[in-house]
């Protein structure tokens, strides 16, 4: 590369090479550093997976490149993630709703006012669709680093955040090096940041734990209702909510599932009961409720707090709920007559049902998949082929999470972390047998 170094100043160099060898080197440094300072970023050393565990960090082997999207901010201006080149970033995936990312940013605050100078940044980046609330949760807490709105959720998904608050550390380079996940003092790790700006080997003593915990199963909730329907408005009902999580139950503090506050939906009782079996944990929530109007209620999402006493991370994530349907209380007469109505009305329709039913049977049968999704299944046999492992697994779980079907059934959420963060290969028996699986779930033809 042409540096544009006058002759008169090359000439000067090599009389001093010659005549003083350490003043030359001297400036030989300086000169370098000016011309990195005006160029491209230097190459900065990063710290080992040890030292990141050290650090209460998941180490993210091989590294993954950082998104280049465009995201609007609470300010009313756009960031793009790509710009941050450069300097160290920290990615902070947040919501309104979610108590400890709520206290953790106070600490999170702390280290940007101590490094933002220094070449270390901080974006939140929140995937509610209330931009409005997500800017007044940002300035009661008095963010001053950019707030960021993950329009769809796409970051999310893309870096596979399933629990919150899930923060990534990326290096200047551009590469995402480390992840944490659950709420954390993030000013203890002022020194160690100011240490590895420098290139140096940050202090881990004073920070625990060293062998971190799993990280990648959050508890999931199923909600299903335990009074048979139809309920009538004014009347009690009993509403089981299942969470299920990886590991035993004295590793964690569950805090009871948030249900949405509804107008007219009124919480009377809450209990729960716990078991464990086969590697996994399941608390059983009992509630009882009543709805005194007579509509439908969307109970969704469940919210669900945790905390990881192995490490002390607060944390926590959402689950699907469900919609009940309240009726108007019981009429005995009117009942009747619905009653001799529906008769009359199967006596006239119901051949005709019945073939209607058949013919749709049959062609469902005879039509296959719609061209959307056979499109789909060929990108993910695509990327099989060209053994792209990370590209498969998420087409696999996104297609199965679309199409009603679990994605654990194909490919399990630890296996789909291996691949993503730590560059596990899956074996070619095991993708076919994945591939095929899931053409037949799906009812695809050949």
């Amino acid at each position: 590369m042409h540096l544009g170094i006058p002759r008169r100043v090359g000439t000067f160099l090599r009389s001093v090479m010659t005549s003083t060898p350490s003043l030359y080197l001297a400036l030989s440094i300086a000169f370098t550093a000016s011309v990195t300072a005006h160029g491209q970023p230097a190459a900065v050393a990063l710290p080992n997976a040890a030292t990141w565990r050290g650090l209460g960090i998941h180490p993210v082997d091989p590294p993954i490149p950082l998104s280049d999207a465009t995201l609007p901010t609470t300010a009313r201006s756009q960031v793009r993630l790509s710009d941050a080149r450069g300097q160290w970033l920290i990615l902070s995936f947040f919501a309104t709703w979610c108590g400890p990312c709520r206290a953790e940013f106070p600490s999170m605050m702390d280290l940007w006012n101590a490094t933002h100078k220094e070449g270390l940044d901080i974006f939140a980046l929140s995937a509610e669709e209330d931009t409005a609330l997500v800017a007044r949760f940002a300035s009661e807490l008095g963010l001053k680093f950019p707030v960021l709105h993950d329009l769809g959720g796409r970051l999310s998904a893309r870096y596979r955040v399933s629990s919150l608050p899930t923060s990534f550390i990326v290096a200047p380079s551009g590469e995402v090096v480390g992840r944490v996940v659950g709420a954390r003092d993030w000013s203890q790790l002022i020194p160690a940041f100011r240490a590895i700006m420098k290139g140096e080997v940050p202090d881990t003593a004073a920070l625990a734990p060293k062998e971190l915990p799993p990280i990648d199963d959050p508890p999931t909730a199923t909600a299903s209702l335990l009074t048979k329907e139809p309920i009538s408005s004014g009347e009690s009902f009993s509403l089981a909510i299942d969470v299920q999580w990886a590991g035993t139950l004295r590793d964690y503090l569950l805090k009871p599932p948030a249900l949405p506050e509804l107008e007219g939906m009124t919480v009377l009782q809450n209990k729960a009961r716990s078991s464990s079996s086969a590697g996994s944990s399941t608390v059983r929530y009992e509630l009882l409720l009543r709805a005194d109007e007579a509509r439908s209620y969307v109970l969704d999402p469940i919210r669900l707090n945790f905390r990881d006493l192995r490490n002390g991370a607060e944390s926590g994530t959402e689950a699907r709920g469900l919609t009940i349907i309240i009726a108007e209380p019981y009429a005995p007469l009117e009942d009747m007559r619905l009653w001799a109505l529906g008769i009359g009305l199967l006596l006239v329709g119901g051949i005709g049902a019945l073939w209607r039913h058949k013919t749709r049977s049959r062609s469902v049968a005879t039509s296959g998949a719609d061209t959307g999704l056979r499109t789909a299944f060929e990108a993910l046999h695509q990327a099989r082929i060209e053994g792209d492992h990370r590209r498969f697994v998420e087409l696999c779980r996104t297609l199965a999470s679309d199409h009603g079907l679990s994605p654990e059934t194909y490919v399990t959420s630890d296996l789909a972390n291996d691949v993503q963060y730590g560059g596990h290969r899956i074996p070619e028996i095991d993708l076919d047998r994945i591939e095929r699986t899931l053409k037949a779930d799906l009812q695809l033809a050949d």
